[in-house]
């Protein structure tokens, strides 16, 4: 069949038409799905009572790190915490292959570089000796691992764990003196037991802060510090946390906060369990102004008790682990006309190699999960995890039992 140039000029005509009409459909399509997908984050957000300003600022804000308080003032000393490390092959390979950046993204360090004390739960041996124990995970590396540390800025660590004495006391005796020569205080363990009794003291602009750690989780009593035999401080009970709890308070010293740092609970439980609770409770009623755990490799929850904030684990830090969720505690003693204790969760991801913050679209898909992780408190607009006032009807354990994290 022939057609002639007006028929052509026709089909032409229907063709570019066709064309401009698919262009508008699909244009339309996409602003849609756009619309509905944030109206989904907005809606998922006041379910949980979020306000949807709160939402809408952390999914367009450019930056990906919480922020803190002038740290020019120096009414105000700030104390940031991580928890499990573990510098396995896989950090030694990427630290060797682009420096510490490769192991703590950028904007992690530089709001870590921001305070005055970086302290951590240091879970594996420092040596070139020792036999691996007869168990499931025995972690160890080289001497050289400690210029990560000291790159890491790491000023303190806790070595009352599990892992410290994978491979035996020489490797653990080692470590200690590793981590002396490094400059990196330890704590929570000892070549005898007044060593791993002994209060790490930090002196902050001319203020004292004691931190105390100690382990309700060991493979063996024989771990355990004596008189004369090295080891790590005992938790279990919390009995020599109290007596140094105590014991500072009855002390001539002034220490101005007591802080209290615990190896403790079930690995990969969501939630703290009833033991734990126990402890931190016992420890506030002692005198702790806050108390601090690791050992789950997860995220736990934060609890007040008496006017304290308790945050059950931070989860792994540098860890090389399928667990990856992370949090960096920061903390804000204020001094002056409104002494106060301010603290922010600063989420992120452990990854094999790095660890790094939330980006904006994991903030916005995982930050209204963490609010369920806040039992008895909430974030105020600037992002502060704050005390809340529970009403007459709620209670804490049916807010626990009906969190998503329980299963």
């Amino acid at each position: 069949m022939l057609y002639s140039k007006k028929n052509n000029k026709c089909l032409y005509k229907y063709v570019f038409l066709s064309l401009i009409a698919s262009i508008l459909i699909l244009v339309s399509c996409n602003n849609y799905t756009n619309a509905m997908t944030n109206k989904n984050i907005v809606a998922s957000s006041s379910n949980i009572g979020i306000e949807q300003n709160t939402i809408k600022n952390i999914v367009s804000s450019k930056s990906e790190i919480a922020t803190i308080s002038d740290i020019n003032n120096k009414n105000i000393d700030r104390i940031v915490f991580a928890g499990d490390i573990y510098i396995n092959k896989k950090n030694i390979n990427a630290y060797n292959d682009g420096g510490i950046d490769k192991i703590i993204q950028k904007d992690y360090q530089k709001f870590i570089d921001k305070h005055d004390l970086f302290f951590s739960n240091l879970e594996f041996c420092i040596s070139e000796r020792g036999i691996a124990a007869d168990k499931t995970y025995t972690f160890i590396a080289s001497p050289s691992v400690v210029n990560i540390l000291k790159e890491a800025k790491i000023d303190a660590v806790n070595v009352a764990n599990n892992h410290t004495l994978d491979f035996g006391v020489d490797a653990f005796l080692d470590t200690l003196d590793n981590l002396k020569n490094a400059n990196i205080e330890y704590v929570g363990g000892g070549k005898n037991f007044e060593e791993a009794n002994k209060t790490y003291i930090k002196n902050i602009n001319g203020r004292k802060y004691a931190i105390i750690t100690a382990t309700c989780v060991v493979p063996s009593f024989k771990w355990i510090a004596k008189e004369d035999t090295p080891g790590l401080l005992s938790g279990y009970y919390g009995t020599y946390v109290s007596k140094a709890i105590k014991k500072i308070k009855e002390s001539e010293e002034q220490i101005d906060k007591i802080i209290i740092y615990m190896h403790w609970g079930k690995e990969k439980e969501l939630l703290s369990n009833d033991e734990q609770k126990k402890l931190a409770h016992a420890f506030v009623d002692a005198g702790a102004d806050i108390v601090i755990g690791s050992h789950s490799h997860t995220v736990q929850e934060i609890e007040y008790y008496r006017n304290t904030p308790i945050i059950y684990s931070l989860g792994n830090f540098i860890f090389g682990s399928t667990w990856t969720e992370t949090a960096l505690l920061s903390c804000e003693f204020h001094y002056g006309d409104n002494e106060e204790l301010k603290i922010k969760m600063n989420l992120g991801i452990s990854g094999y190699e790095q660890v790094r913050p939330y980006t904006n679209y994991e903030k916005s898909t995982k930050y209204n999960e963490y609010i369920l992780k806040c039992i008895n408190c909430e974030y105020d607009k600037n992002q502060y995890i704050v005390e809340k006032v529970l009403k007459d009807d709620e209670d804490i354990n049916n807010i626990v039992n009906n969190s998503i994290f329980t299963g």
